[in-house]
């Protein structure tokens, strides 16, 4: 596990050419920092060491009061010999927000892409839905534009980096994606895993892992913590502290870092600083923070706490039960818990409680059609067609869903043009194709 004290950082000669790539080709894109160097802070580079570490690495302790000199001295020096395979296959880094994942990861991803010696590398950021996903690429895109040494190796667009000389590429796959489809990752970067409503991005881009079609591919995971136990995220959550707390079953493959607090540090402020141990976080910060937010939102965001959120939205809604949005956000935990007839109560409670709530009236919708209840799917969408704003073909699509079951099939397809051409007027490409598959089904 990542190893420093006061004096050293415990670095291998993986996490210091990360280093030195960071802080020599990329630079920061926003804020304070924007288009300075993107220089590591030790306990980053304790992380970086380790997951990106050889089976049998060269290691060093490098002094904190002077890094990066210290890592361009070794550099300079011819490597030791070691296996020439990495250490893990995935890795699972769950912290508080703002702790420098994204970037971090838009890093990561230029440096598989570009200084990780794959002849035809495949970099993917993925996330569960697109705008998610380009978060990151985003991020790396903006990097590599403001960096002339890559500029000259690269070619930017506007969802893909392509280096001609190796025929590598570093592309966006959000939730409507293929993940099947011709993919051989080297590299996958996936985000926020805790919004994830099922498993299908996560399986199957980690499955294109141990397929041996490459000899070192990574699946890198970055999260905060989440409010569901039922949840893949959960899950990976768990494995990763069975690695931390070295149960003998644990998965070798996987590279964890999840700094969590004792169960009586939550409530004490002198202790948060390990779980936001950037910089740039500030105790006062965290304080007022505490004070803006319900309890379970600050420890799942600030002091990386899994909760559960369908015990705590019962507790709001025990306080006011009129508070709609509550009502709507308890719905949707239990309809990702498959609790479809519980989950459309509580879509109607807030449609009560707001009648102008749009999201609630939509989900109750959809809940009505899983349940074959197409007359009322039908009667709870209809008031939704007006706004004809950027939410407005969704809504649309799922109307015409539900006349087509309930046998209104010109209804349907008419519902559906409409909607189809509203999305391609407001950009949505992904969801107007979707609607044009439908459509050629149903013709």
């Amino acid at each position: 596990m990542p190893v420093q004290s006061a004096r050293w950082v415990r670095m291998t000669r993986e996490g210091a050419r990360f280093a030195w790539f960071c802080a020599m080709f990329l630079r920061h894109t926003k804020g304070r920092w924007a288009r300075q160097p993107l220089f590591l802070e030790p306990w980053q580079l304790a992380i970086y060491s380790e997951l990106l570490r050889d089976r049998k690495p060269e290691e060093r302790l490098i002094p904190r009061h002077d890094i990066f000199p210290a890592i361009k001295e070794w550099l300079a020096e011819p490597p030791a010999p070691t296996s020439g395979r990495r250490q893990y296959r995935e890795a699972y880094i769950q912290t508080a927000k703002k702790q420098g994942k994204s970037t971090n990861t838009s890093a990561l991803g230029l440096f598989f892409l570009l200084a990780d010696g794959e002849e035809g590398a495949e970099v993917y950021a993925c996330a569960a839905a697109a705008d998610q996903a380009k978060i990151v690429f985003q991020q790396a895109r903006e990097m590599a534009e403001n960096s002339p040494r890559i500029l000259q190796h690269v070619r930017v667009y506007k969802d893909a980096i392509w280096v001609p000389a190796t025929h590598s590429i570093f592309r966006v796959l959000g939730g409507d994606a293929d993940y099947n489809e011709g993919l051989n990752p080297h590299a996958v970067l996936i985000d926020e895993l805790h919004v994830h409503k099922d498993r299908k991005l996560y399986d199957a881009m980690t499955s294109h892992l141990h397929t041996g079609a490459r000899l070192d591919p990574i699946a890198i995971t970055i999260t905060n913590p989440g409010n569901d136990p039922e949840s893949v995220c959960f899950e990976v959550y768990q494995q990763a502290k069975a690695k931390i707390d070295g149960v003998p079953e644990a998965r070798d493959d996987l590279f964890a870092f999840v700094p969590e607090l004792e169960e009586d540090e939550v409530d004490d402020p002198k202790t948060w600083k390990k779980v936001n141990p950037a910089s740039w976080t500030h105790v006062e910060d965290l304080l007022l923070a505490k004070k803006k937010f319900p309890e379970f939102v600050f420890k799942r965001r600030h002091l990386n706490v899994w909760t559960d959120a369908e015990d705590a939205y019962r507790k709001t809604l025990a306080l006011n039960p009129l508070h709609a949005q509550a009502h709507n956000n308890l719905g949707q935990i239990l309809e990702r818990r498959q609790r479809v007839e519980d989950a459309a109560v509580e879509y109607r409670l807030a449609i009560e409680s707001q009648p102008s709530l749009r999201v609630a009236r939509f989900n109750l919708g959809r809940m009505l059609i899983a349940l074959r209840r197409f007359d009322e799917a039908i009667a709870a969408l209809d008031p939704l067609t007006e706004p004809r704003d950027a939410e407005a073909p969704r809504y649309l699509f799922a109307l015409a869903t539900a006349h087509i079951h309930a046998g209104h099939r010109a209804d349907g397809v008419r519902i559906a043009t409409d909607a189809r051409d509203l999305a391609r007027r407001f950009g949505d490409t992904a969801l107007a194709d979707a609607i044009d598959r439908q459509l050629a089904g149903i013709r």
